[in-house]
C-alpha cells in the first residue's frame, strides 16, 4: 500500500518527448492500494505529455482520493494530461474520491482517467472532477454523490454500464454508453445535463433531480 500525505511532484518541458510522471508502478511491481490526502501532480509544457499516477503492473486495484490529483499543461484538445491511467489493469479497478470534513479542501481530480478491461467503479463522493474518462470492456459504474461535480466526456464499452447520481452532485458533459443494457438513474436533488451516443439501450429513471439531453 502507498499512502500520499505531502507533495509528490514531477514536470518537464515544452517538447514532443517531453514526459512528467509523478507515480509509475513498473511492470512486475505488486502495489493494491494507493491512498493520497495529499498532492500528486504532474505539468508539462503544451507539446508534453503529464501523467499524475500510472500502473503498468496491472495490481492496483484501489485508488483512494482526498486530497489532489492533477495532470495539466499538454494541449487541451490532446489526450496527454492523464490523471490515472490502470489500462493494465484487467481484473476491475476503483477510483474512489471521498468526502472530506468541514474546514479542509474539497478533493479534486484533474486530468483523464483511463480505465482497463475489467468491471471498473469510479465512485465520486465529494470535490470536483475534471477530464474525460475512459471505461474499457466489462460492467462499469460511475457513482456521484454528495456535492461532487463532474465535467468531461464518458466511453464506456459494449457491457451492462450504470450511472448513479445523488445528493446534491452534478455531471455536465458527453455520454458514449457503447451499445449494451446500460442504466442512468438520478436521484434526490442531483443533476445531469449531457449529450448520449449509443445510447439505444438506456433505461433512464429520474427519481428525482434534474435530467437534461443537449
Amino acid at each position: 500500500e502507498l499512502r500520499n500525505a505531502g507533495k509528490i511532484l514531477a514536470s518537464s518541458g515544452n517538447h514532443v518527448s517531453a514526459t512528467a510522471t509523478a507515480v509509475s508502478i513498473e511492470a512486475g511491481a505488486t502495489l493494491p492500494v494507493l491512498r493520497n490526502s495529499g498532492e500528486i501532480k504532474a505539468s508539462t509544457g503544451a507539446d508534453g505529455s503529464a501523467t499524475a499516477i500510472i500502473d503498468k503492473s496491472g495490481t492496483l486495484g484501489l485508488i483512494e482520493n482526498s486530497g489532489a490529483i492533477s495532470a495539466s499543461g499538454a494541449t487541451a484538445t490532446s489526450t496527454r494530461n492523464v490523471a490515472i491511467d490502470l489500462r493494465a489493469n484487467a481484473g476491475g479497478a476503483t477510483v474512489k474520491q471521498t468526502a472530506v470534513a468541514s474546514g479542509f479542501a474539497a478533493p479534486s481530480i484533474t486530468g483523464d482517467i483511463k480505465f482497463g478491461t475489467g468491471n471498473d467503479t469510479l465512485d465520486v463522493a465529494d470535490g470536483t472532477l475534471t477530464g474525460n474518462v475512459t471505461f474499457g470492456a466489462g460492467d462499469n459504474d460511475l457513482l456521484l454523490s454528495g456535492d461532487a461535480v463532474a465535467k468531461g466526456k464518458l466511453t464506456f464499452g459494449a457491457g451492462a454500464d450504470a450511472i448513479t447520481t445523488g445528493g446534491t452532485s452534478v455531471f455536465n458533459g458527453a455520454v458514449d454508453f457503447g451499445g449494451g443494457a446500460d442504466t442512468l438513474t438520478i436521484g434526490d436533488t442531483s443533476s445531469f445535463t449531457g449529450q448520449l451516443t449509443n445510447a439505444t439501450g438506456l433505461a433512464v429513471s429520474v427519481n428525482k433531480g434534474t435530467f437534461g439531453v443537449v
